[in-house]
């Protein structure tokens, strides 16, 4: 999958068919429909409207299709109907647009359709600054760390639209309180090593469904799971992940904590949070495919952040908000690893690793 160009929208969309995953289907939705002359939207949350497509003969959908240029459908991979109706539409050359909250299901439906698949994420920090210039960085940042970057389009977090509430057993959640008690659990714990049973203990879970759980969090694009990099080093750990979310507004929802930093006790857990998710979705607004870890050994020495690039290079960051002590990388990880080159960012330097 790649992602959505920022720039030029109205060209990018300008096409006869189009397979989109984006957690964040109604900023999305404002964007494209400012860009089109002629559309109709097709909710595929609202349980009536799905049952009533479902059912659509062929001669049905050519003609329902056709009464607007082009015919947008969201949360189009809850539609069990969708293969079916979008063979027909592509037959008659109707133009539509699908977007979908599973990442692994809009991959699908657009390799069945002969096409890629796109992503799209909120905007970068780098887009950000680059819109409303550097010097307000800082207004901005505060901001951020509290309301996330959705905040842009002005459109709030949307949790009574999550796929395991709609949809039930379509993806064998069948108790949909354990998964929302998790992401309260994986708030409150962002980026702390976790084990899953430990997880799953706090949902009522077994330690096997609490993996899958975190695993399909990650497919609907709210969390970010980092695993343990070891090479079977004394004192590393072998086993554990360390979870955190893809924007700090869904962060702060089942924090359920609003409050401005001035007011807060979790600011670096919010600035870490922060921090990591624009790197990984810096990375994938420019197709770089990494992979991304967290190292820890049992002498509570840490890297947040390793990221290994295809090419074989690696980095690893440490990632601190303010501190008046010099900061030195972990003295055992430079003795395992002394061909990782450790960065740290801070406040102070923070638009270094995060401009292009």
């Amino acid at each position: 999958m790649k992602a959505i160009p920022s720039s030029d929208l109205e060209k990018f969309f300008d096409v006869p068919f189009l397979f989109v995953f984006t957690p964040f289907q109604e900023e999305l939705t404002l964007q494209v429909t400012a860009h089109l002359s002629s559309f109709h939207v097709f909710d595929c949350s609202n349980k009536a409207l799905v049952n009533r497509l479902n059912k659509l003969q062929q001669e049905e959908i050519t003609f329902l299709f056709s009464q607007a240029e082009t015919s947008l459908f969201i949360y189009a991979d809850r539609l069990k109907s969708f293969r079916f109706l979008s063979k027909t539409m592509r037959e008659n050359n109707l133009k539509f647009l699908a977007f979908g909250q599973s990442k692994l299901r809009i991959e699908a439906m657009a390799k069945e359709a002969g096409t890629e698949g796109w992503y799209f994420l909120l905007p970068c920090f780098s887009e950000t600054i680059h819109r409303v210039g550097v010097f307000n960085a800082a207004s901005f940042l505060s901001r951020a760390l509290v309301y996330g970057m959705r905040n842009e389009v002005g459109v709030a977090f949307n949790p009574s639209a999550m796929p395991w509430l709609v949809s039930g057993k379509s993806h064998r959640i069948n108790k949909p309180e354990y998964l929302e008690k998790m992401l309260v659990f994986l708030a409150m714990n962002s980026h702390k090593t976790l084990a899953y049973n430990e997880i799953g203990t706090w949902c009522g879970s077994d330690n096997e469904t609490a993996q899958r759980y975190v695993w399909m969090l990650e497919d609907y694009g709210l969390v970010v799971p980092l695993k343990a990099y070891a090479t079977g080093k004394k004192y590393e750990y072998l086993k554990g992940i360390r979870v955190g979310f893809l924007d700090n507004g869904v962060l702060n929802y089942y924090r359920n904590n609003w409050a401005e930093l001035d007011f807060r006790a979790d600011v670096m857990e919010l600035w870490k949070n922060w921090i990591i998710s624009e790197l990984i979705k810096k990375d994938q607004k420019n197709g770089v495919k990494n992979a991304y870890f967290f190292w820890q050994s049992h002498t509570r020495q840490s890297i947040d952040l390793l990221v290994f690039s295809e090419d074989g290079s690696k980095k690893g960051y440490l990632i601190l908000w303010k501190t008046k002590r010099a900061i030195n990388p972990p003295p055992l990880f430079i003795k395992y690893y002394p061909d990782i080159p450790i960065y740290v960012i801070n406040p102070s330097n923070y638009l270094t690793f995060l401009m292009p």
